[in-house]
């Protein structure tokens, strides 16, 4: 096959394309006037998109009429609850809302994908769905895609996803066997006691004496309950409680995350945080509950799938556009839940300029635009290797 080439005409495009977006960014759920443009130019290069997937989705499917696989890719399109400070011609102009994460330039390359493969339907085999998919930030838009069956009518075979990197050189394309970005899941826990004069504290319960109790037995779940050789971060980001000075605390709540590689791992944590509730509720004469949420599994590529992605990048863009992650990382990614119904591959593509130091989630983050056309030609060319068989 001839490696895929994206015409410098296109690539303008799609730079108006995502600096329009990165003028407007939308939060999740409410990606209307972004879901308008992918809408749009979906329908410009022949497709037929569905707008209101999950709520603020947009589905569109390349079927070549040839015998072939479905593959799936998927684009987030959500921003964050941030202000920008980076000094671009384009930034935000939306208060308190900002593509800080770079899900712009990921419109860009879906777009780009799509209308590399649309140009090659008559000798592509198979089906091609894209997904662009709302509140990737919250990590809840890629169930309620599922759950709105973007993955049916036509069934989705394997499905690819990417995001940006700011940790790879523009034209590098990162990848990572089996483990790839660790599961986040969400605790509160709710320690109750009883108020009371700080004159006279036995007419009380303390619920601040739990605290201690709890904060070192946080500690000791990484210590005592996980084995030495698997990842794990337990994080307490906030702590809230009491009602004066002079009086007994009658209520705490402390909320945190759970990030771990490995489903079963995350199942012991969360079993070892509801033991130790339940032994210091015992030992403070206070109720203990636990909530606990799981916002994304572990992403683990299915090897097969990224050995053929990866051949397929390597035929278009050469050998030395791959580099090999030297570990996982520990942030959640709700492309994870896709994996729990089809095999997945995901690619980290590189975005950083040169002399730019930057990272995701910062108000001055800044998002090397050439990594639109990267990501766009390793898209098309692993989702045309993988529908041909």
């Amino acid at each position: 096959m001839t490696p895929f080439s994206l015409e410098p005409g296109r690539y303008d495009e799609l730079v108006r394309i995502r600096r329009d977006i990165h003028r407007h960014p939308e939060l999740a759920f409410a990606e209307r006037r972004t879901a308008a443009i992918v809408r749009q130019d979906l329908a410009g290069l022949g497709l037929d998109p569905i707008c209101g997937v999950a709520g603020t989705g947009v589905v569109a499917v390349l079927d070549t009429g040839r015998a072939g696989r479905t593959v799936g890719l998927r684009v987030d399109m959500d921003a964050l609850p941030m202000t920008e400070t980076a000094d671009v011609p384009f930034k935000s102009e939306v208060t308190g809302a900002a593509h800080t994460c770079g899900h712009d330039v990921h419109c860009a390359i879906g777009l780009g994908a799509a209308s590399l493969l649309c140009k090659r339907r008559d000798t592509l085999r198979g089906r091609f769905k894209f997904l662009f998919q709302p509140a990737e930030e919250t990590l809840e838009g890629a169930r309620a895609m599922i759950e709105a069956g973007a993955l049916e009518a036509p069934a989705v075979d394997v499905l690819l996803g990417c995001h940006n990197s700011p940790q790879l050189d523009t034209g590098r394309i990162g990848y990572r066997h089996g483990a790839s970005m660790a599961s986040s899941s969400a605790f509160v826990i709710d320690v109750r006691g009883a108020a009371g004069h700080a004159a006279h504290p036995r007419s009380g319960v303390d619920a601040l004496q739990a605290l201690p109790m709890l904060l070192a037995g946080l500690n000791a779940i990484r210590a005592k309950e996980v084995a030495a050789d698997q990842p794990l971060i337990l994080s307490v980001g906030r702590i809230q409680g009491g009602r004066a000075r002079n009086v007994i605390c009658d209520a705490v709540t402390l909320e945190g995350t759970c990030r771990t590689l490995d489903d079963t791992v995350r199942g012991e944590v969360e079993a070892a945080l509801r033991r130790l509730a339940q032994g210091t509720a015992t030992a403070t004469r206070t109720q203990v509950d636990v909530q606990w949420h799981t916002l994304a599994p572990a992403l683990i590529n299915d090897r097969d799938t990224l050995d053929r992605t990866l051949r397929a990048i390597e035929r278009c863009l050469g050998a030395d556009a791959l580099v090999e992650l030297d570990a996982p990382s520990m942030g959640g990614e709700d492309f994870a839940w896709y994996r729990q119904r089809v095999p997945v591959a995901h690619l980290r593509i590189g975005s950083r300029g040169a002399g730019r130091s930057t990272q995701l989630h910062q108000s001055d983050y800044f998002c090397d635009e050439r990594a639109i056309e990267t990501g766009a030609l390793a898209l098309a060319s692993a989702a045309a290797e993988l529908a041909a068989s």
